[in-house]
């Protein structure tokens, strides 16, 4: 699909445009964003500008920082959409803006999950290798807090799109069917990203109630919809696991102190 910006008048800014998007439309990430400072600083409204100066600087993230680059995606999405309702007159222009934000951010934040599972599961490969019960213990303990902070992660990643409803409901309404069908598409592959995220590691991403708010608003306009019953485990199971496991220890320290003081009567 084209992407498509505000109406301007002046030519040095859609070549800047043109400029922009065919650097994007060959992953040249640097001369996009080069084009798009450019845009910003001699039309600061530009929608286009603002959510493309965020999203393509999430093509160079390190591992360490995928929470932030979702969060400032998330944070970027209302002015985006307040800036796409105020300055594109056109309503068929209009809702074509608001289509490719959303689905920008669906396949960015899928981007982003997958970079989380590959960061988990690079994390998780240190921790497979154990050469006694005590590194077992801790590396069990390692790869929890690996799996929580990866819940974490994912629950930054599945707000953008969280956002993207939202904002969609705040600031267009949802009578119109386009709008309407973005804004629980959005809230869809939100949940979605928890499900995989239960069915991975068994740790929630949302609580209860925010996936009962979210999973309520879709039923408004699509009574079928059912979030799939995926089991998780939360810090309680775990620290019985813990528990266990350094009772195991303690107990099989015991006996081999009885054992050794035996081979000295």
């Amino acid at each position: 699909m084209e992407n498509l910006s505000q109406n301007g008048s002046n030519n040095k800014i859609e070549k800047l445009f043109i400029a922009a998007r065919n650097a994007r439309d060959t992953s040249d990430a640097d001369t996009a964003i080069k084009h798009y400072e450019e845009i910003s600083a001699l039309e600061p409204n530009s929608w286009e500008a603002l959510f493309y100066l965020v999203i393509l600087k999430t093509d160079t993230i390190k591992n360490n920082e995928i929470s932030n680059a979702a969060t400032s995606i998330t944070n970027c999405i209302p002015k985006v959409f307040e800036l796409i309702n105020i300055a594109v007159e056109d309503e068929e222009i209009k809702k074509e803006c608001v289509k490719e934000v959303v689905d920008e951010c669906i396949k960015r934040a899928k981007c982003l999950a997958v970079m989380s599972d590959n960061f988990c599961a690079d994390i998780n490969q240190i921790y497979n290798v154990s050469f006694s019960l005590t590194t077992a213990l801790m590396n069990s303990s390692e790869k929890y807090k690996n799996k929580t902070e990866s819940a974490n992660r994912y629950f930054n990643i599945a707000f953008i799109l969280t956002t993207c409803g939202d904002s969609i409901e705040q600031i267009f309404g949802l009578n119109d069917e386009l709008y309407r069908k973005l804004a629980i598409q959005a809230w869809k592959e939100s949940l979605a990203l928890h499900v995989v995220h239960c069915e991975k590691y068994k740790i929630a991403v949302f609580n209860d109630e925010h996936i009962q708010k979210q999973s309520n608003k879709i039923r408004k306009y699509d009574a079928s919809f059912m979030l799939p019953n995926v089991k998780t485990t939360g810090a309680r199971n775990f620290l019985i696991k813990f528990a266990v496991i350094f009772l195991l220890l303690i107990a099989a320290a015991v006996l081999y102190g009885l054992w050794i003081g035996g081979l000295f009567w």
